[in-house]
């Protein structure tokens, strides 16, 4: 079996979201022409997530994450279903291996073919991200392109990068394998790769298009569990007067095991969910507000045998508008945090206005059911 071999012609750029850059950079590869916001919005994982773990005695052991406040954006990850696979006639193969070398031999097989592949890995094991401390992370997805045992060495392309990145092959073994925080996030060594369907079938996209905004709309505004959708969104308003209290004192941090503040912890957190590497806020409703400013533009919902009608059009035009404006408050709810962070760290509690951030939300939620109650309205 040979030592080196790299994919052949893969085309990457940075991303917003590392599953969703993950899933467009291989289904470009496959033939598709694609952007990572009809990805994002094809496959139907839009949604919002809220945990307040302030009431836990044991915050760092048994928390989401020991984080006291969790807030994220998507449900579900990459699945043998997935929607956006099914819409643009592809198939999607994902594997888990209960060992490194066990799951190595498959992948280099792969590679071998010239099929990347999609790696979930522990980011904490990876010395491309050259973090000042030790930290980890085992839900991140990169996209593996090659390798050379000779030089002990993987290319990786990752979201948060324009070019290609290298890793030993040594790091990525411990990257897939990784054990570090909550079972949920552990690897367990899982790859997936994705190619045409041999029979080239497709469904008909403006009918297609439909199933993925419902999914969404439905699961935002009527989830299973309040802590998803619009019920978590007022789950997370109502936390908010509590935090003076709640946040108070320390805190172990689950990814460097330091005592650290616990509410400069959080505002850090939210920020980071927010903003820059997460799910929680503006990251995800940009995405999905360009994604539906897409559909707007498709020439198969605008004409032909499968347009929409015009009532259709006219509902999906509301809901972009609507989730373009709560991705702008997201960002002054966010600005918020950061303002008080900067301005005293320690003490960063004393420097924000809680009713503010109560008003902010308050009218995202408004936002937020205007536009999936409109995209409800587009039927099947």
């Amino acid at each position: 079996m040979n030592s080196r071999h790299i994919v052949d012609i893969f085309k990457h750029k940075i991303g917003s979201h590392c599953e969703s850059t993950t899933m467009k950079d291989l289904i470009v590869y496959a033939g598709i022409d694609i952007t990572e916001e009809m990805v994002f919005g094809l496959d139907s994982t839009f949604d919002f997530t809220f945990f307040d773990n302030t009431q836990e005695e044991n915050i760092e052991g048994d928390s989401f994450m020991g984080i006291p406040l969790f807030i994220g954006g998507k449900k579900g990850s990459i699945i043998d279903d997935s929607l956006v696979c099914r819409i643009l006639g592809l198939n999607i193969a994902i594997e888990t291996f209960s060992t490194p070398e066990t799951a190595w031999n498959s992948t280099k097989t792969l590679l071998n073919q010239d099929i990347p592949l999609g790696l979930q890995v522990d980011m904490g094991c990876l010395s491309y991200f050259n973090w000042e401390e030790e930290m980890h992370f085992g839900g991140h997805f990169v996209s593996l392109i090659g390798y050379d045992e000779e030089k002990n060495q993987v290319y990786i392309c990752d979201n948060g990068f324009d070019d290609i990145q290298t890793a030993s092959l040594d790091e990525l073994k411990k990257a897939r394998s990784s054990k570090f925080g909550n079972r949920f996030l552990h690897p367990k060594n899982k790859q997936f790769h994705i190619l045409k369907r041999a029979d080239g079938k497709n469904p008909p996209f403006p009918k297609a298009a439909k199933l993925a905004l419902q999914q969404v709309a439905r699961q935002v505004i009527s989830p299973s569990m309040n802590h998803h959708g619009i019920p978590a969104l007022e789950l997370f308003t109502r936390s908010i007067p509590t935090w003076q209290d709640t946040l108070k004192g320390t805190m172990k941090s689950p990814y460097t095991s330091k005592m650290v503040p616990k509410a400069s912890f959080t505002f850090e957190m939210i920020y980071g969910l927010i903003e820059e590497m997460g799910t929680g806020g503006a990251i995800f409703r940009n995405l999905y507000s360009n994604f539906l400013k897409k559909l707007l533009q498709h020439p198969e919902l605008n004409e032909g045998i499968h347009a929409w009608k015009e009532e259709e059009l006219f509902y999906l035009e509301d809901a972009y508008e609507n989730l373009a404006k709560s991705a702008k408050l997201w960002n002054l709810f966010s600005g918020q945090i950061k303002q008080a962070l900067d301005q005293d760290q320690e003490n960063c509690l004393d420097q924000i206005d809680l009713k503010k951030l109560e008003e902010i939300l308050t009218d995202i939620i408004s936002l937020e059911e205007s536009c999936f109650t409109s995209l409800l309205q587009i039927k099947l």
